[in-house]
Order: C-alpha cells, then structure tokens, then sequence
C-alpha cells in the first residue's frame, strides 16, 4: 500500500510543469535540511538529570556526579538573563564542542575523555593512582599525579564558583540568541545555490562554451561546487566567532562576578590546552599549540583565548 501511495505521488509530481518540479524539489530539499538539522539541535538539548546518561553513550564507563549546585547555578543564571523564560522547563544545553562542561569533565578532540569528579579539590589530586589518570578511548598515560603537567591539568579543571556561572550564562546566552537559526539559514542558502544555479551554470556551460570537453566541463562544475562549499565552511566558522564575542561580551558586562569568572574561565583554558598538547604526545599538533591555541577548520588557523581575555581585562578596566 505504502509503495502505491509513493508510486502515484511520483507520476502525480511528473504531470506537473517542469518549473513548478524544479521549485517542489528545491522546497523540499530546504525543508528537509533545516529539519534535519533541528532534529541535531534539538538532540544536543538535554535536561540536567539526563547528563550522565549522555556522557554514558560516549563510553565513559565510569559515573559522572552530576552535582546539585549546577541545579543551582542554572537557576541564577536564568533569573539574571532570561526570568521570562523560567515558564518553560529547565533545561542545561550541551553544545558539543564547546567548553561548558570543563566544571566537570573533558572532551579531547580525539574523542577520549577525562573524567574529574565534580567535588574534585587541590588535596585529591596529591591521592590519585597513575591508574586513576587515563584518557578513555586511548592508552593511559604514564604520568602520575606528581607530574607538574598533570597538576597543571586538574588545577585548570578546578573553577570556582564564579567561573561555573560563567560558563553557564556564556552558553545560556549563546543558545537563546539567534545562533541556530543564524547557522541553519547560512546551510540552508548555501544548499538552495547548488541546487538553483548548479543546474544552470551546466546550461551556461553548454550553450555557451560548446567547445569545452566533457571533462573540462566537469572540473568548471567541480570548481564552483568547492567555491560555495568553502564559502559556506568560511562563514560557519566566522559565525561561531561572532557569536562566541557576543555572548562573551553580553554575559560580562551584567555584573562583575561575571566578569571575574570570565578571566578565571579564560585563563585556566588556556592552561587546560597547554597540559593537553604535552599529554596528546605526537598527535598533539593537530589539535592544539604550544601557547594553548586550539586547532580549527582542519588547523588552518588557530583559535586563541588570548582575545577573549583581552575583551574580559578592558571590561575590568572601564569598570574601575
């Protein structure tokens, strides 16, 4: 029954002028892609009780204390940024990529993880096992908890409390801007131009440049195809760093607890890439730099906190 109903929608779609063929499949193609891509959002949206869950999924294989102060922290922060939106459920966003959960864990861009406990402290650390310090997903490590980049590690994974609701209103910011919708509409459009001009510059090609062979032909296509694509990777990424500022700027310019965490959050992330690229061992110029750097767009360039703590000391300077 089900291959009927397709079998008539197919020839009902072929009855129909080609103009209105070629507008249905761009439609359709549009919305499928921003559904897709909001089912992606959409899974990345977890309330707090099911975080654990969610790390579980990635084999942590090892329990995650999900505190009740985040609970807490959450709370605050919504009351300051957004009271309106406490009509709706609470919900903690984990936007993979991103730094929100370093309070507690760590992601490496291989994929592994480093579990710390969330009630970790200074005196814990001097009582952790060489088998209690591993990188899930790949050997352990052989430095043991005196090793001053292990120190160096767990110390830039400590925040105080300040820096906790930093990383919470910095994410609750981000997410409730227009960042998503911003970030789909640019795939989106993207999409549509492939779609809408690709199939006429084929037309260009062959009216107007007939003498071309078919493999020259081919590449002129392959060419604009990688011209809107890298485009299209360009302003992703440039989107991610506007947004990233804004949300900065926003969060720290509310209050000065903010502000100090945000110099707190900022500082220990750098010292956090600094013991990662020491620990990653040969594979750690992919992914990181000496001066705490993070690799990104196929490490084309680097990314440096050093910026965002720029914003965060003027802040504190015009604040005095």
């Amino acid at each position: 029954m089900i291959n009927k109903l397709i079998k008539n929608l197919y020839e009902s779609i072929l009855f129909l002028p080609k103009s209105y063929r070629h507008k249905l499949y761009i439609g359709s193609s549009v919305l499928a892609l921003t559904a897709s891509t909001s089912i992606y959002v959409s899974l990345q949206t977890f309330k707090i009780d099911r975080f654990v869950e969610h790390l579980q999924m990635y084999r942590m294989r090892m329990p995650i204390p999900v505190h009740q102060d985040l609970n807490e922290l959450l709370h605050q922060v919504v009351m300051d940024f957004g009271p309106n939106k406490l009509n709706s459920p609470l919900c903690i966003f984990n936007f993979i990529g991103n730094d929100m959960y370093s309070i507690g864990n760590i992601s490496l861009p291989t994929g592994a993880f480093i579990g710390v406990p969330y009630n970790m402290n200074l005196n814990s650390i001097n009582q952790l096992k060489v088998e209690d310090i591993r990188f899930l997903g790949r050997f352990k490590t052989k430095r043991t908890a005196e090793s001053p980049i292990i120190q160096q590690l767990f110390r830039s994974l400590l925040y105080s409390t300040q820096a906790k609701r930093f990383a919470l209103a910095h994410e609750f910011n981000l997410l409730s801007s227009s960042y998503f919708f911003v970030k789909t509409f640019n795939i989106a459009f993207n999409t549509l131009i492939i779609l809408w001009f690709f199939p006429k510059l084929n037309k260009i090609s062959n009216n107007s440049l007939p003498k071309l062979i078919g493999y020259k032909k081919t590449l002129l296509s392959l060419s604009f195809l990688m011209l809107v694509i890298s485009t299209g990777i360009l302003i992703d990424h440039a989107l991610d760093h506007f947004y990233d500022i804004w949300s900065l700027k926003k969060t720290i310019r509310f209050n000065r607890e903010y502000l100090n965490g945000a110099i707190e959050y900022y500082s220990k992330l750098i010292d956090r890439n600094k013991s990662i690229f020491e620990l990653l061992g040969d594979k750690r110029s992919q992914f990181f730099t000496s001066d705490g750097r993070t690799k990104k767009l196929f490490g084309i360039y680097s990314l440096s906190y050093e910026k965002h703590l720029k914003i965060c000391h003027q802040n504190l300077f015009i604040d005095d």
